[in-house]
C-alpha cells in the first residue's frame, strides 16, 4: 500500500507540471496581444505608436522566449504571486479575495445538494 501511495505521489509531480504547462500554453495561444489590448483601451480605438507597443510588450514580458515566460510564471505561482490583472491593472490576489469565499460557498452547497439527490437515487 505504501508503494502504491509513493507511486501516485511521484506521478503527481509530472502531472502537475504538464497541467501548468498546458494552462500556460493555452493562455499564450489565445489570439490576442495583451499589450495591444491595454494600449487600445476598452473601446479599442486608442492611439499609440509602435515604440509604445514594443515598450509595453517589454514591460509585460511578452517579448521574451516562451520557456522563460513559463519559468517566471511558475516561479510566481510558487511564491503566491498570481500576477496583475490586465484590464484593472490590480493584483489578481486582491481581485480573488472577495470572490473566493462566494465560490467556496457555492461549491459546498453544490456538493451537499448532489449528495441529497444522489444518495436517495442510489438507494432506490
Amino acid at each position: 500500500m505504501q508503494q502504491y501511495i509513493a507511486k501516485r505521489l511521484l506521478l503527481f509531480i509530472p502531472t502537475l507540471v504538464l497541467v501548468t504547462f498546458i494552462v500556460f500554453l493555452v493562455l499564450r495561444l489565445i489570439p490576442s496581444d495583451p499589450a495591444l489590448l491595454i494600449l487600445a483601451g476598452a473601446t479599442g480605438d486608442g492611439h499609440f505608436t509602435e515604440e509604445e507597443l514594443t515598450l509595453k510588450r517589454h514591460e509585460l514580458g511578452t517579448d521574451r522566449p516562451l520557456h522563460v515566460q513559463y519559468g517566471d510564471w511558475v516561479w510566481g505561482l510558487l511564491r503566491g504571486d498570481l500576477g496583475t490583472a490586465l484590464y484593472f491593472q490590480t493584483d489578481i490576489s486582491s481581485e480573488l479575495g472577495p470572490r473566493i469565499l462566494v465560490s467556496l460557498e457555492l461549491a459546498v452547497l453544490a456538493t451537499i445538494a448532489s449528495f441529497i439527490v444522489a444518495v436517495p437515487l442510489g438507494v432506490l
